[in-house]
């Protein structure tokens, strides 16, 4: 597991609401958005599920809703195997004749239908269908179906009037109006299915219903204000559905092309309703992602004046500082919330956030003393132990005081109750191999494996220990226990890793095994804190033009480079790999370094730029796409 300060925060920190401030942002939207609709009660309707796909499955499953179980008759059963061979016509033969004889047979109405689509026969398809609806009107699905079918004749007008009848049958029916809309979206019609909802919302008297489908509508077709008003709607009408609308509203956040439209519609309701939470904590986030910090801050304290919970909305903003690396700026709110809210029961997570940010400022004796005074206002237990971890993590990865920091973990590990006593077992095998002891090592990884460890650290275990078959040479056995390790996580935070060291291995393994040997070596090295002699069997592999591994040892030069704090001489070194190996896989990595080295301790924000543009442009395909361009929508703003 990473450490506290390395690991990511989640994006959303306002989980466990209490009743209280869901009915406050629930009622703060209602007064907001149903003044377009006086005199309407203030009910809640549950937005009708969406319809499946029109296949044949769909229509199996509607057999068996519509009526009893149908005897399975031969012609179905051969017709369908018919049909699974290929043999439409065949199929056909068979199907239609058992199906005159007994039209009311859905099974037997389905399957013909299949039979037809497979010949690209859709006025068939519409024969059947219009026995079906004739005979039971008032269901949508035959409706629907039909819709489908005559625009595949091209016959516009017929659809049109299909569709008007499927909602004429009962005007008050939420179900009609959301299949005649669904008919559109599955054709990819959306102005006509937004144009339906709305016509639905006037029909009905409900200006909230079908908001979630709306919102969906709308930021499909780009129309970014829009989709954002509708999801205000949304929460006004199911409150409890406030995270899926916080983390689509901040999906579309990172998206710059929606970023005008989004700050329009938020502007406009935290102006038309300035008591609604929601909207200040939201335009909070909007501006925070597009680097008014400032700002961002102000409107989460706007919003921690509306909560039930005052201070949940600040905490968001100072962990979500910690998370983009502005300490100073974590810092300085983390001690405005213990300032503003002494008692509040988050204030252990806030101290938590202010020693990492003395941390990233470059202060970790400082946040070691936090820490420890943390320790000692709480009694034993899992918080406790967290603590304790959190102290060894400090020493281990800022100090070289590693004696002290397994001092920590060990008592983290002899806690049975502590959530990161696998954890601290794992950083005791880590300190094994600082120390040299790989066989203690081993036995740590082992231990933490026996400790109820969840499956990350399970895997982390695993793969630390594969890297120990590294140390020792055994290669083979190395490769064969990463193989095992993405077979069982093959969706884990260490997949990348262990597939990329197999790869290294089979690539480069041979009768000396001269790479292999440097490569483990260095690695091996830098795991004991000894960075000049892992520079030298770095700097081995790089010489020798014929290794496959020259493109790793120039790579990780240049992060022991940045490790001693010589950001101008690292950056040189990634250009080396980037020029001298133009096609390795690394190349993505030392972009991405050389613009967090160019943003961060380097300070020139043009070069920056131009190395995550790099990314964006000429890797489109990397992982790093992502936030290469979160990174460059930040340096956008002034």
């Amino acid at each position: 597991m990473r450490a506290f300060w390395r690991q990511p925060v989640p994006r959303w920190v306002c989980g466990g609401m209490s009743l209280a401030i869901v009915l406050l942002w629930g009622n703060a939207a209602l007064s907001q958005y149903r003044g377009d609709m006086p005199g309407q009660p203030d009910t809640v309707r549950i937005q009708p599920r969406a319809p499946v796909s029109p296949d044949i499955e769909r229509l199996q499953g509607l057999t068996q809703r519509l009526q009893p179980p149908n005897v399975v008759r031969p012609e179905l059963v051969r017709g369908s195997d018919l049909m699974n061979a290929g043999k439409f016509e065949e199929a056909l033969a068979i199907l239609l004749p058992a199906w005159k004889s007994d039209p009311a047979n859905d099974a037997l109405a389905s399957a013909l239908k299949q039979a037809y689509r497979g010949i690209k026969d859709f006025r068939g398809v519409q024969s059947v269908l219009q026995v079906q609806l004739k005979s039971r009107p008032r269901e949508l699905m035959f409706a629907s179906e039909l819709t489908e079918t005559y625009w595949q004749l091209g016959l516009e007008d017929s659809a049109t009037t299909v569709i008007k009848q499927m909602i004429a049958t009962d005007p008050k029916d939420v179900d009609r109006h959301h299949m005649a809309a669904e008919t559109y979206v599955r054709v990819g019609r959306y102005p006509e299915a937004i144009d339906v909802y709305r016509n639905a919302r006037r029909t009905i008297g409900d200006s909230l219903i079908f908001s979630e489908n709306l919102a969906q509508l709308f930021e499909a077709r780009r129309e970014y204000s829009a989709a954002v008003s509708e999801y205000f709607r949304w929460l006004a009408m199911r409150p409890d559905a406030k995270q899926t609308i916080q983390r689509r509203i901040t999906n579309l956040v990172k998206m710059p092309e929606a970023v005008g439209g989004i700050t329009s519609a938020l502007k406009d309701i935290v102006k038309s309703s300035p008591r609604n939470e929601y909207g200040h904590r939201l335009y909070g986030d909007l501006l925070f992602e597009s680097g008014s910090v400032d700002s961002a801050f102000a409107e989460y304290n706007r919003a921690d004046q509306l909560s039930a919970q005052p201070g949940e909305h600040l905490l968001f903003g100072i962990e979500r500082a910690l998370e983009t690396d502005q300490f100073a700026v974590a810092r300085n709110h983390a001690m405005e919330f213990l300032k503003l809210y002494p008692k509040n029961p988050k204030t252990t997570r806030v101290n938590f956030g202010l020693a990492r940010a003395e941390l990233g400022l470059g202060h970790p004796d400082v946040a070691v003393t936090m820490l420890k005074e943390l320790a000692t206002q709480i009694p034993n237990g899992p918080e406790r132990g967290q603590i304790e971890y959190e102290i060894g993590e400090v020493y281990r990865s800022h100090t070289s005081l590693m004696d002290s920091a397994r001092t920590h973990f060990r008592v983290v590990a002899a806690m049975e109750r502590a959530t990161k006593r696998a954890a601290a077992m794992i950083r005791l095998g880590d300190l094994g191999v600082y120390f040299s002891d790989l066989a203690g090592a081993d036995s740590s990884y082992h231990d933490a494996l026996n400790a109820r460890p969840s499956p990350e650290e399970a895997e982390e275990a695993g793969f630390r220990m594969a890297e120990l078959l590294l140390f020792k040479g055994e290669y083979d056995s190395c490769a064969g226990a990463l193989k095992a390790l993405v077979g069982r996580y093959p969706r884990g935070l260490f997949v990348n890793d262990a597939l990329e060291l197999k790869v290294m291995i089979t690539d480069s393994k041979d009768a000396m095994n001269w790479s292999l040997d440097r490569y483990s070596g260095g690695v091996y090295a830098m795991r004991r804190g000894w960075l000049d002699s892992a520079s030298v069997l770095f700097g081995q592999l790089v010489s020798d033009s014929a290794s496959k591994l020259a493109p790793q040892g120039q790579f990780e030069i240049a992060q022991i480079k940045a490790l001693r704090a010589q950001p101008a001489e690292a950056v040189q070194d990634y250009r080396m790999l980037i020029s001298r190996f133009g096609q390795s896989s690394l190349v993505p990595r030392a972009w991405a370094a050389i613009g967090a080295l160019y943003e961060g301790p380097l300070n020139d924000r043009q070069q920056a730029r131009t190395a995550y543009q790099t990314i964006v442009t000429e890797f489109r395909d990397s992982p790093l796409v992502e936030e290469a361009r979160l990174h460059l929508q930040r340096m956008d703003v002034p």
